[in-house]
């Protein structure tokens, strides 16, 4: 009673009749689809003017102003929103190109033909369904000489600035001929929001919008030292090799004026294990970083504190520290590098424990030392694990993600190191950084390894056992409280 009984005419009928309404209804979704693709490609070309330099000029004050009177949730202020801007270059991949003057003139070509750049298809082919960040009302520039500038007109995260620094890496060729003279890069300028809001009320955004300009001149100049240096120590783990390109750009005029180089140049010295040149680096990018746009000054703090960490000096080490945490305290990477200093400092006391006989040091006072160290080092630690999980870093940009081959290399390292061999540990693990360079698990341990075949346990020794333990030992009370 529920089902009606059909003949088999009808229903032969009935299916013809559901077939053609199907194909239909498919055909209206097809004819839909293609009509809205067309739609979103003619928007695209409508909208792909490239602005000339002034009009790009006037375009960014526009855009920081308008960036400026926005006001964002407070969960957004907490994850360290910034503003992204990127710079499309072209670079010769081998700065001893035996043809200069034909690849530099190719370079031009390639500069100038990014003028016609359809720049929408070109982040949603990079970034897939992330291209939403670049906002409905971004735009791209012309800087003549330079490349294109393409403003990205929202605020991110920092993980989604990941992504667009995973989507635009130095050299962003696809496929490319093996002998092709230059190739095109992207860099990618984060201005932090709270920049934009003290400009806005100092009255500065012109001088800001300026300095967005003057960056990507400024990189565009030095891109081919830069694009190669960068290459060789994140990529290829080349410390050496970098930092002769490095030191090369530093000698340009443009060169001189990029925080960048100099944060690079520390990690290079850091790398090959000459602490006086890593802490000078440091300083200086330090110095050079108070007035750059991007987010790099807290790092070259850190990185200066760490200099003074590889050279016994730990008071100065943990002022600087502190510093930069005060500064940022949403910042990870001051309590981050913290941490790993006095753990660093922790780990060399208790070499110079075991290498010590009884009567040389006072057993119960090491001990102490080593517990106060190790304690606020793992709360430092604990306190960058919060925060960068705030922060939302990506999985698919995470650089520890090697499951067996990382801890075969580390366990290798750490058994060179329990049979007293550091010098051979460090060659072990500066091997294997060359296949992981990224991988900061690596660099402490080889910065351990280094520190103690230089002989600075002795001096951490000397130091922590005697009277100049008691300055490090009062700035961790006021910052932990306890003995």
């Amino acid at each position: 009673m529920l089902l009606p009984q059909m003949t088999q005419e009808q229903l032969a009928v009935e299916v013809r009749v559901f077939a053609i309404f199907s194909w239909i209804i498919g055909e209206i979704i097809e004819r839909q689809r293609a009509a809205r693709h067309s739609a979103e490609v003619f928007a695209n070309v409508s909208a792909s003017v490239v602005l000339n330099q002034e009009q790009f000029r006037s375009a960014i004050l526009d855009l920081l102003e308008r960036k400026a009177a926005s006001h964002l949730e407070p969960s957004e202020v907490e994850h360290d929103m910034r503003l992204p801007f990127l710079l499309l270059s072209a670079h010769r991949p081998d700065i001893d190109e035996p043809d200069p003057g034909g690849a530099d003139r190719l370079k031009g070509w390639l500069v100038q033909t990014l003028r016609h750049l359809e720049w929408r298809s070109f982040i949603r082919t990079h970034l897939g369904d992330e291209a939403r960040v670049s906002g409905t009302e971004g735009f791209v520039g012309e800087l003549p000489g330079a490349g294109v500038v393409i403003a990205l007109d929202r605020f991110v995260t920092k993980s989604q600035l990941d992504k667009i620094r995973s989507a635009f890496p130095a050299t962003i060729n696809r496929i490319r001929p093996t002998n092709s003279p230059v190739r095109l890069v992207a860099w990618v300028l984060d201005v932090p929001a709270q920049r934009i809001w003290d400009a806005a009320g100092k009255k500065e955004l012109p001088k800001l919008a300026d300095d967005v300009e003057r960056w990507a001149f400024d990189v565009a100049t030095v891109v081919d030292d830069v694009a190669q240096s960068t290459t060789l120590a994140n990529e290829q783990g080349e410390w050496d090799a970098a930092l002769r390109s490095v030191r090369r750009a530093l000698r340009t005029d443009s060169g001189k004026k990029n925080g960048y180089l100099y944060r690079l140049a520390a990690h290079c010295s850091f790398s090959v294990g000459d602490w006086p040149s890593a802490l000078r680096y440091a300083q200086e990018g330090a110095r050079m970083s108070r007035d750059e746009l991007g987010s790099g000054f807290v790092r070259s703090v850190c990185q200066e504190a760490d200099g003074h960490i590889c050279l016994c000096d730990p008071v100065r080490a943990w002022d600087l520290y502190t510093s930069a945490a005060e500064t940022s305290p949403r910042h990870p990477l001051p309590r981050y590098y913290r941490g790993q200093g006095v753990l660093l400092m922790a780990r060399l006391l208790e070499v110079y424990q075991r290498e010590s006989s009884g009567e040389a040091i006072a057993s119960g006072s090491a001990g102490d030392v080593l517990d106060a160290l190790v304690n606020r080092a793992t709360d430092d630690l604990t306190v960058a694990a919060d925060l960068l999980e705030r922060w939302g870093l990506i999985p698919e940009s995470y650089q520890y993600r090697n499951f067996y081959l990382v801890p075969t290399l580390m366990g290798q390292g750490l058994g060179y190191l329990l049979t007293g061999a550091p010098g051979t540990t460090a060659s072990r693990l500066q091997s294997a950084r060359k296949s992981f360079p990224k991988d900061d698990l690596f660099y402490r341990e080889y910065i351990f390894a280094k520190c103690w075949e230089q002989g600075l346990h002795r001096k951490y020794g000397e130091l922590l056992l005697s009277d100049g333990w008691e300055p490090l030992r009062d700035r961790l009370r006021n910052e932990f409280g306890g003995r």
